[in-house]
């Protein structure tokens, strides 16, 4: 099965060129040039690697790259072409790589196997993909990838620089119904969503409009495949929210809040700032800012720890009894 090793650019590049855009400097050869993007192992001649771990340093003699980003250290062996930035190579690696996507796509692309309901705005520069799904009313920013089979709903706001992966759908009636005697009657929702500037939205997830208010993704929130999000949520800037997460109505997730895995959130909770709640957690009640917590239900992770430590100790004093 061939695999593909390098990211293919549009073009070639010279180092001193990439240099300048990372505020870099080069050492070795300024005129080597480049036109794709690959780890440090695949990297052949004309790629440009960069130093992603400690690790990473032992293999800088064995590469092949052309180009090796590296940070401000000393000494390098000779015989390579560098680019030193001021920081972690690897933190350079966002801001390059939307350089790249920017040469490659400079104007707007909405195909014309994409659906575009009535009174629609959309940015510059923003790409909607086949089989895209934008319906009456929607507004979305500049700079945004739309990509296939994405179905955005009525009303719904997206902010600049936003990408919405395959098969989301933003803006879904939220699960929300009154039971009356014996049946379970839809509340009609006229609600809608906003989403933030600099959003990215995996594959698949469900981001519900309210049932009479706004369901809310703050700037820079970065959301993975396969996540429900309920009918008047509100999710802060810059959070991170791993795959198979479920968050029930009217929850608050404050800012910087990293979420992971197949965590559930219920409903009309909220939880602070800075806070980390670990892998297949159920958090049932409000959590303060800059905790990490854990289990089923969630406490604090180390209370969490101690739970378990203490379990394992009974169950082996049961088994040597």
């Amino acid at each position: 099965m061939t695999k593909l090793k390098s990211w293919p650019l549009d073009k070639m590049y010279k180092a001193i060129d990439i240099a300048k855009w990372l505020d870099g400097i080069v050492e070795g050869e300024p005129s080597t040039e480049v036109n794709g993007i690959a780890l440090i192992d695949d990297a052949t001649s004309t790629d440009l690697t960069y130093i992603r771990k400690q690790s990473d340093l032992q293999k800088i003699e064995s590469t092949k790259a052309g180009v090796i980003l590296v940070p401000p250290i000393l000494s390098l062996p000779r015989g390579k072409t560098y680019i030193k930035v001021p920081c972690l190579p690897e933190e350079m690696l966002p801001m390059l790589l939307r350089k790249f996507q920017q040469k490659a796509k400079t104007t707007s692309n909405i195909s014309p196997q994409s659906v575009i309901g009535q009174d629609v705005s959309i940015g510059e520069q923003t790409i909607i993909y086949p089989n895209a799904v934008i319906a009456d009313g929607v507004t979305i920013g500049a700079h945004c990838i739309i990509y296939p089979n994405v179905v955005i709903g009525e009303g719904v706001t997206i902010g600049s620089g936003v990408i919405i992966h395959p098969g989301a759908i933003i803006g879904s009636d939220s699960f929300e119904f009154i039971k009356i005697g014996q049946t379970h009657e839809k509340l009609v929702n006229v609600g809608n969503v906003i989403i933030g500037n600099h959003v990215e939205i995996g594959a698949n997830t469900t981001i519900d409009k309210g049932t009479i208010g706004t369901t809310m993704v703050g700037d820079g929130t970065k959301i993975d495949n396969l996540v429900q999000i309920a009918h008047e949520v509100k999710i802060g800037e810059n959070c991170i929210i791993a795959a198979q997460v479920g968050i029930a109505g009217w929850a608050k997730i404050g800012n910087f809040t990293t979420i992971y895995g197949q965590c559930g959130i219920v409903g009309d909770i909220e939880i602070g700032d800075h806070v980390v709640v670990m892998a297949k957690s159920i958090v049932t009640k409000n959590i303060k800012n800059n905790q990490i917590i854990s289990g089923n239900p969630a406490v604090l992770h180390s209370e969490n720890l101690k739970f378990q430590a203490q379990m394992k100790r009974k169950i082996s004093d049961k088994e040597n009894h």
